[in-house]
């Protein structure tokens, strides 16, 4: 990831028409250069989501990847720099041996920093797969308890954006804290010399839905026009206001569809 792309932080930043119309025009160059391995509809929401949390458009694309449920999911490593440019973060310390790792972090306002410990052995046990834990073991630990503080830290910074975690999706995720593809069932996994007797891992706990946004509405389907129309030419600010936009469209296109199969019937 390039830290330039990261801009100061903007708590909360809404998606405007012109960003919508600047998003579609951005779309098709990206994706005709093969370089991200998304679809158009994909590239929209890395872009719509990327911008919410405060990322200019391009630099959403080298912090966001889009897991193989279709949901923006951040590389470990974008998610620790949003968390650095927010300014949030007050301590961050982290040591390693041949065994385990420890890292540390404290949130400004928390009375105590908070640290995480994880060790090869666990590791082993939980079978989890990306080749690096073959070569450089220390850092993917580094990486995974990364992942779990900001998680339990800072998901407000996050806006709630799942981690990529290669213990439960189906990614391959570098000593860098970088993703570089989906992984399938005929690519390596871990050598048995540093991860010997893989077990499965439990079956993890799916994190609750995020709260619908307008980028959500963009990736059903639905048009910008249509969006404003359904919400008295206003762009849905709330969850409940995409809700309730979600229900109006998907009403009228099932009206639609009744109306059309009545007619081809007549």
């Amino acid at each position: 990831m390039n830290s330039k792309a990261l801009v100061p932080h903007v708590p909360q930043r809404q998606v405007s028409l012109e960003i919508w119309q600047t998003v579609q025009s951005m779309v098709p160059v990206f994706v005709d250069s093969r370089m991200y391995g998304m679809t158009a509809g994909q590239m929209s929401v890395v872009m719509i989501a990327g911008y919410e949390l405060g990322l200019t458009l391009t630099g959403a694309v080298d912090v966001i990847y889009v897991a193989k449920s279709g949901r923006p999911t951040l590389r470990p490593k974008g998610a620790l720099g949003l968390i650095r440019r927010s300014g949030l973060l007050e301590q961050y310390d982290w040591t390693s041996d041949a065994k385990s790792a420890t890292v540390t972090m404290k949130r400004k306002g928390d009375n105590k920093a908070h640290s995480m410990t994880l060790t090869i052995e666990e590791a082993q046990a939980a079978g989890w797969k990306s080749t690096a834990w073959a070569t450089t073991p220390a850092n993917m630990l580094r990486w995974r308890l990364i992942g779990w503080l900001a998680d339990m830290l800072f998901s407000d910074v996050l806006m709630g954006l799942t981690i990529a975690d290669d213990s439960w999706m189906d990614v391959e995720i570098t000593a860098d804290g970088d993703v570089i593809n989906h992984m399938s069932p005929t690519e390596p996994q871990a050598s048995s010399a540093t991860l010997p007797t893989q077990v499965k891992a439990p079956e993890p706990v799916e994190p609750e839905p995020p709260a619908l946004t307008v980028a959500d509405l963009i990736n059903f389907g639905f048009k910008a026009e249509d969006i404003l129309t359904a919400n008295e030419d206003k762009i849905p600010e709330t969850a409940a206001e995409c809700e309730v936009v979600k229900a109006k469209l998907e009403a009228e296109a099932a009206e639609g569809e009744e109306k059309k199969q009545n007619g081809t019937e007549v």
